[in-house]
């Protein structure tokens, strides 16, 4: 279906199955005692503060989807971001010489041994640190591979003046409206 362009109707079948799954254990007092103790031993407090609260509820708004106030999805997305504007020079502080660019060196051996030390919550990746340390130390080659990128990635960005564009498609992250449903 993918391949044929069917993207609305392979949407629908999985919204579709999803309905139809049952689930596995109830949410009974006693089961949500024992998963609210085990993600605050985790460290997931957020998880543990939202399953608390009730808040795991939501969905993914369609960008035309009328909302309450009669506007559309996007049109309140644009409305919370102010236009873009070049700053005044005066706003920057004198430029003095930069100190001298020493190399860096990580290897993936940095990146192996920094991952059995990881703790915290998901950054800008939304990725939380458990799940860094899985990635890095788990899954045979493929930890490797992942190691020797991360290893890379950090070379190049303490080694390099990195460019303005090189940083933004780093952090890119395509934005989705969610129903959070508090």
């Amino acid at each position: 279906m993918w391949r044929q362009g069917k993207q609305d109707e392979l949407l629908q079948e999985a919204i579709r199955c999803d309905r139809q799954l049952v689930s596995a254990r109830s949410r009974g007092r006693e089961n949500m005692t024992r998963v609210f103790t085990r993600l605050v031993t985790r460290g997931k407090l957020r998880d543990a503060t939202r399953l608390a609260t009730n808040r795991s509820g939501g969905a993914i708004l369609n960008p035309d989807s009328q909302l309450e106030d009669g506007n559309t999805v996007v049109e309140v997305l644009k409305s919370k971001h102010p236009p873009q504007f070049l700053p005044s020079p005066d706003t920057f502080l004198p430029a003095n010489d930069l100190p001298l660019l020493v190399d860096v060196n990580i290897t993936a051996n940095h990146v192996e041994r920094a991952a059995h030390r990881l703790k915290g919550s998901a950054g800008p990746s939304g990725t939380d640190a458990e799940q860094w340390r899985n990635l890095l130390l788990r899954y045979g080659s493929h930890r490797t591979r992942l190691r020797e990128a991360v290893a890379a990635l950090t070379r190049r960005l303490a080694n390099r003046i990195v460019e303005w564009d090189q940083i933004r498609a780093l952090l890119a992250r395509r934005g989705v409206a969610l129903d959070k449903r508090p």
